[in-house]
């Protein structure tokens, strides 16, 4: 056995030896934080080489950020069924609206630039690709169909949905369609884009409602479930985080489409109150800053 002298301590610790506290010392620095009451003499100033708060210290709070849900303002959606939330690259707010059978091009304040029907008869979701081609949705009378179309409302392609009630629609970077499903299955499928399905899973919760991809590359899924529970998920299927209950303002308790802008704030429409609101990508929380 060796001896070996660290200079935090004043006493030699013999490397194998088991201390009074049951620590086994193999050789290398071994920190502790204060007194552990057995007798030991590890009264360390550091732990893991980092200073240590001590009475008489001065240590303050800062705010941070992380995945959450501030408010920061909303519009009233221009009909009385909000669903899909969609934007293209310049910005803009594309929705669909299920009692007036439309989709609309919106600003970010909800003045409505452009209005033309929808190409089937019950739109639900809307998406963009990297083409910024206009990705629809439907439930077409519990049929279920997805659209794709060019800005001026004319359809480029379409193909059935694995079940009947297509909810959320999203288009990732590698131009493959995800979407939810409600009714009986409650799935979340990915297709190529001619509905071949390459992928699916279970949702991670009753109720699903919209989907989108965010720059992290992850799903993020919303439920109306008992007022609103947000999602981030992998794309095969494992949930990293849960947001809810209740991530609308204004009690809003039957959020529908979603997707982000290109700072990464949500924007969800609410049936409730027929809205469609601006989530920013960050709730408060506190970090601990070194002692001054």
């Amino acid at each position: 056995m060796t001896k070996e002298t660290d200079d935090l301590f004043d006493d030699e610790v013999t490397t194998g030896a088991t201390l009074d506290s049951g620590t086994t010392v193999g050789g290398n620095q071994v920190y502790h934080l204060g007194n552990d009451g057995q007798g030991s003499g590890l009264d360390a100033e550091k732990v893991d080489g980092s200073d240590v708060a001590t009475p008489g210290d001065t240590w303050t709070l800062s705010p941070s950020v992380k995945d959450g849900g501030v408010s920061q303002g909303g519009f009233a959606t221009p009909s009385s069924d909000p669903m899909g939330v969609g934007f293209d690259s310049n910005e803009c707010i594309w929705h669909t609206d299920t009692a007036a059978v439309s989709i609309y091009q919106l600003d970010q304040v909800g003045t409505v630039i452009t209005q033309y029907g929808s190409p089937g008869t019950d739109p639900t979701g809307v998406a963009f690709d990297s083409n910024d081609c206009v990705w629809n949705a439907d439930e077409d009378y519990n049929y279920g169909s997805i659209y794709q179309l060019n800005k001026s409302s004319s359809v480029q392609s379409s193909f059935a949905t694995p079940s009947d009630t297509p909810l959320g629609i999203s288009v990732d970077l590698n131009g493959c369609v995800w979407h939810s499903q409600g009714g009986a299955s409650e799935s979340i499928y990915q297709t190529d884009q001619t509905g071949t399905i390459q992928t699916g899973f279970a949702c991670p919760c009753v109720s699903p409602q919209g989907l989108a991809i965010g720059s992290d590359n992850c799903l993020w899924h919303i439920s109306s479930s008992a007022g609103g529970y947000l999602f981030k998920m992998t794309k095969g299927g494992t949930v990293e985080k849960t947001i809810g209950e209740g991530v609308l303002p204004n009690d809003d308790s039957s959020p529908k489409g979603m997707d982000f802008d290109s700072v990464d704030s949500i924007w969800i429409a609410g049936v409730s109150t027929t809205s469609i609101y601006e989530i920013t990508s960050g709730a408060t929380f506190y970090q601990l800053n070194t002692k001054q």
